[in-house]
């Protein structure tokens, strides 16, 4: 039974280490509106000189532009997955108040395009089949790998982890990524 559990843990190290991968966006071509969102980190300074961070998020997938206000300022982020930190400064101090959200983009993401592998991959996942990231973090220790699969496998990682005494950030991207996989499953035809 430890050599399973420890297996296990090995796998789900596997699983959790994988890179994010960048998604290959055409800026030139748009394909949808999406929502946006800014989300504040920190704040600091003082007079003359503010500052903030902030993450900047979309709910397209992948390539977006956001599009927003700090005061009356006009901004845009580049966001290549679905968020993306970012560095404000200003004369005022910087707050929800102080930022608008105009508009956001979603554009073509060339690394998608629907090809018999991705048909597939839309069939088996559902709406988490627009990001590649996600799907290899999905498929990395099954690439056979179904969502009930998932469901099943992740939970008992997670347990592994914790009788191992792995580290709380194991366990984190672990519970992460099983809230992903139930979102898929909501999310699945």
């Amino acid at each position: 039974m430890k050599a399973i559990l420890k297996g296990m843990v090995v796998l789900a190290g596997l699983l959790v280490g994988e890179p994010m991968l960048a998604a290959e966006c055409n800026f030139d071509k748009p394909v949808g509106a999406c929502q946006g969102s800014i989300h504040i980190q920190s704040t600091g300074g003082s007079k003359p000189s503010y500052s903030a961070e902030i993450v900047v998020r979309s709910s397209a997938p992948s390539c977006s532009k956001v599009e927003y206000y700090l005061d009356n300022t006009p901004q845009v982020t580049v966001i290549r997955g679905n968020s993306e930190p970012e560095s404000l400064s200003g004369t005022a101090p910087i707050s929800k108040k102080s930022l608008k959200v105009a508009r956001c983009t979603a554009y073509e993401d060339l690394a998608m395009a629907i090809s018999p592998q991705n048909k597939e991959l839309v069939r088996r996942f559902g709406g988490c089949a627009d990001d590649k990231a996600t799907i290899s973090k999905l498929t990395k220790y099954d690439p056979d790998a179904q969502i009930d699969d998932l469901l099943a496998f992740i939970p008992k990682a997670i347990k592994a982890h914790q009788a191992y005494e792995d580290s709380a950030e194991d366990v984190a991207r672990l519970q992460g990524l099983l809230a992903i996989v139930k979102d898929c499953k909501a999310r699945a035809p």
